[in-house]
């Protein structure tokens, strides 16, 4: 049904992530930091994680010149010096894409391999 509403060429939802219909918003940036070094380079709060006393809990050593902010700021020239330059946004997306791949079922393919669609927009 959502196929024709849509206009979908194929369906979007699977028991195993599709990299083709990853969406990642503003909320997925810290997140993305930690994924890409494989290790926690920032704190993570989310939805109901979010109080006053974890966001204070969390920040505080940011503040000062503490052994942590230090880590935190080291970690983020390791961020920047993986991803590189102009073109980073295609290198997250290709890591964010390896990530799923390596997690999902080995049983299991996306509608996309299935169909033998290679690429990009494929």
């Amino acid at each position: 049904m959502y196929l024709k509403f849509f206009g979908f060429q194929r369906a979007p939802f699977e028991l195993v992530p599709d990299p083709d219909f990853l969406f990642l918003g503003d909320a997925h940036d810290a997140a993305l930091a930690n994924l890409v070094m494989g290790d926690r380079v920032v704190p993570e709060l989310l939805q109901s994680e979010v109080t006053a006393e974890r966001l204070a809990e969390a920040v505080a050593p940011m503040l000062d010149d503490t052994p942590e902010r230090a880590r935190v700021l080291e970690s983020l020239r390791d961020v920047r010096a993986t991803l590189g330059g102009a073109g980073a946004s295609e290198r997250v997306a290709e890591i964010a894409a390896e990530l799923i791949n390596q997690n999902a079922d080995p049983g299991k393919s996306s509608p996309r391999a299935r169909s033998g669609e290679t690429g990009p927009g494929a």
